[in-house]
């Protein structure tokens, strides 16, 4: 399973900035303390220098272009978006004082902050780890197949979901009799939002009738969309990790990527 995570379109708020700079700086310090132990061990038990002075590197260079508000967009990568993940586990860690209003207002903004750094990264390797469990059980000759034509994502964790639509429709190409029915104007969200939401995606209790299965899934997934190759799943949209496989396919590769990387993460 091919990986196309992007984590360098990180648009963070000015707090989430001043947050991020406090978690890497502290990151920074607990780093440097480990690599002084690691120097005071034997040379036989001392554990690898390389990885700790890479992510150091790596700090370094997320807290310079943080400070200088010129750099919108921010960096992370994946080695240091886990270490500051894990840095702010800590710190959401429930203390044993009295709570206080000011006190839940930051855990608050932790947990958000966590939300935002975390759900496409690990929503990622959750399907890495499915897929992985699906392919032993599948047939040589299939696997085979599969993985020559493996699938790919995009991570549009943090979009607005009707921007990240809108996008990837005006980039997409009409095909076949499409060019019938296409208009060759962009949309603006207003109407990308009329679209989007001209279905209604399956619910519970219409999954339960069997006569109506079907039809509930293919109204779950966007398949042509006024002539335009579409071929996403909706439920793929609302949680910010998009198979973009087929999408590409009749778009260019690529195309699906380069459609959203200019829209901002809220």
């Amino acid at each position: 399973m091919q990986s196309e995570l992007d984590y360098k379109q990180f648009e963070f708020t000015p707090r989430q900035r001043e947050m991020m700079l406090d978690l890497a700086e502290n990151a920074r310090r607990a780093l440097r303390e480990q690599r002084v132990r690691a120097l005071d061990e034997e040379r036989d038990f001392r554990p690898p220098l390389e990885p700790i002075d890479q992510l150091l590197n790596d700090i370094s260079k997320f807290i310079y272009h943080a400070e200088d508000a010129q750099y919108k967009k921010l960096s992370l990568s994946k080695p240091l978006l886990i270490n500051l993940i894990f840095e702010l586990m800590q710190r959401m860690t429930p203390s044993i004082e009295e709570p206080t209003p000011a006190l839940g207002a930051v855990q608050d903004e932790q947990l958000r902050l966590y939300y935002f750094l975390s759900f496409g990264f690990t929503y990622h390797f959750a399907m890495q780890e499915y897929h992985g469990y699906i392919d032993q059980f599948r047939p040589a000759e299939e696997l085979a197949r599969s993985q020559r034509f493996a699938h790919h994502y995009i991570n549009t964790a943090g979009m607005n979901e009707v921007a990240v639509f809108t996008a990837l429709y005006n980039a997409a190409n009409p095909q076949g009799m499409g060019f019938h029915q296409d208009d060759p104007q962009n949309i603006t969200e207003e109407e990308g939002a009329k679209l989007y939401y001209a279905t209604t995606p399956a619910s519970e209790r219409d999954m339960d009738d069997e006569d109506g299965e079907e039809g509930d899934f293919l109204k779950s997934r966007f398949d042509y969309v006024n002539g335009r190759r579409m071929k996403l799943s909706r439920r793929d949209i609302e949680r910010g990790y998009i198979d973009v496989t087929n999408y590409d396919v009749g778009n260019g590769v690529g195309a699906a990527q380069k459609a959203v990387e200019h829209l901002p993460r809220i």
